[in-house]
């Protein structure tokens, strides 16, 4: 089981850069005290935290972006099966989600 804690990861910085894709680029970071962290949990425990987050965007139909982050070692189980450092690619559309009351809701998704 992998999970992200210490939510909420906001955008920091978004440099758009022109007509052609990809048109943006974006690092991820907290607006409140803390960093991100991955867990995962597949026998041994293992806690990473991030030393980057960042990614690309493309508009079109769907919009799609390119999440790619480098995690470091936090905390490990006792038994020391945990790689030092991993690194994250993910690919994903996006796609606007809801119709209530308030600022429209985006979904990423694959």
């Amino acid at each position: 089981m992998v999970s992200f804690e210490n939510p909420p990861f906001d955008a920091s910085q978004l440099v758009y850069t022109n007509p052609l894709e990809p048109q943006g680029f974006f690092t991820l970071a907290k607006a409140n005290e803390g960093q991100p962290l991955l867990r995962i949990q597949s026998g041994p425990v293992c806690v990473y935290l991030a030393s980057y987050l960042e990614g690309q965007v493309t508009n079109g139909a769907p919009t799609e972006m390119h999440l790619l982050g480098k995690w470091k070692l936090a905390e490990e189980a006792p038994e020391g099966a945990c790689p030092t450092v991993l690194a994250q690619s993910a690919h994903l559309t996006v796609t606007q989600g809801g119709t209530g009351e308030g600022p429209p809701l985006y979904i990423a998704g694959e």
